[in-house]
């Protein structure tokens, strides 16, 4: 989730994430962030394994709002790392996405 998606989701919570050790996919949805004005999904952009949930952002959900770069959700190991990772860009690459 992005900075920008953070700022337009005021008061986001968390609604579910995937459990350790699951396998990510980008279907089917990994997480929900909901807000008072919209819930919207997060995909993960790599498969794997997730080694790592952050329990703390799904005990204090508004760490979101707060850094959206330092809230991180989970940690994976990557399963196909060469074939998903040109899923991945940078931040430049993102501003310029969003214009």
């Amino acid at each position: 989730i992005s900075f920008v998606d953070v700022e337009g989701l005021e008061g986001a919570e968390l609604e579910q994430v995937t459990m350790d050790g699951d396998e990510p996919t980008s279907d089917p949805i990994d997480c929900t962030v909901e807000s008072s004005k919209a819930v919207g999904d997060i995909y993960s952009p790599v498969s794997g394994t997730v080694t790592e949930l952050n329990t703390k952002l799904m005990d204090e959900p508004e760490k979101i709002n707060e850094d959206a770069f330092t809230a991180w959700l989970y940690k994976i190991e990557p399963s196909n790392w060469d074939a998903d990772k040109g899923n991945l860009i940078d931040e430049s690459a993102y501003n310029a996405f969003i214009g």
